[in-house]
């Protein structure tokens, strides 16, 4: 079994929970019609453990909280749409890795609900229990960044505005270890803009432990036009 610090719990109660490693007819009931395009990728920090159980060892997507945010990878895709409006409604597809997992499974499928253009407009956002679930000063995993009030910078788009996150953070392993402010600084010269930060609906948000379903072939980057496109797609693990 995996350190407990290393992965992510996956959720043992609450609408995530209710929403854990569906089958194909189960999901298909639940988001069949459902309108909104999907953006997938293939995710490199997700690894079968000893049993094949898929464990999560990046901090995005976070799903800490019973809600799942993305903030922390994938930023030249949160960079794609020129009106960050646009997410809203759309969905999200992580699939992972063959090299990695011998199949591209799909590891979560999640609804946006929220959407926040800087990583101090998100923690604001949050209530206080997903600020305590997701803050990066205490989980290694965390993708909460929080406004440190005694800063003189008043950039939000700016790492100094902000606290490191704790020692041994995936994005801050020793002091010097500063590949956290990408997750804060990033811009995109081609499209001209920084990435946003997601929250997903969980009543719309599917998470996948045991290797369920998957598709026959998927490049880096896809694009659905609606869910059941996706769905189409998708086969059953026999």
């Amino acid at each position: 079994m995996p350190d407990a610090q290393a992965v992510q719990p996956f959720p043992t109660e609450g609408e995530l929970f209710r929403n854990l490693d569906l089958r194909k007819p189960g999901l298909n009931d639940r988001i069949g019609g459902v309108l909104g395009t999907v953006r997938s990728y293939k995710m490199i920090s997700v690894h079968p453990d000893d049993r094949g159980q898929h464990q999560q060892y990046g901090s995005g997507p976070n799903f800490q909280g019973g809600c799942l945010t993305l903030c922390t990878c994938a930023h030249q895709i949160r960079a794609e749409k020129k009106n960050p409006g646009d997410w809203n409604g759309s969905w999200l597809a992580g699939f992972t890795s063959p090299r990695l997992c011998g199949r591209t499974w799909l590891f979560y499928l999640a609804q946006v609900e929220q959407v926040h253009r800087t990583a101090a407009a998100l923690w604001n956002a949050l209530p206080a229990d997903l600020r305590l679930a997701k803050t990066t000063r205490r989980n290694r995993l965390g993708d909460a960044f929080q406004p440190n009030s005694a800063s003189s910078c008043a950039d939000t788009f700016d790492a100094d505005h902000y606290h490191p996150p704790m020692i041994g953070h995936s994005h801050h392993e020793t002091a010097r270890d500063d590949n956290w402010k990408k997750d804060i600084e990033f811009f995109n010269p081609l499209f001209g803009r920084h990435s946003v930060y997601l929250v997903a609906n969980p009543e719309l948000t599917f998470l996948w432990q045991t290797p369920t379903l998957y598709l026959k072939d998927h490049p880096r980057n896809q694009s659905w036009e609606s869910v059941d496109e996706l769905m189409a797609k998708l086969k059953v693990n026999a």
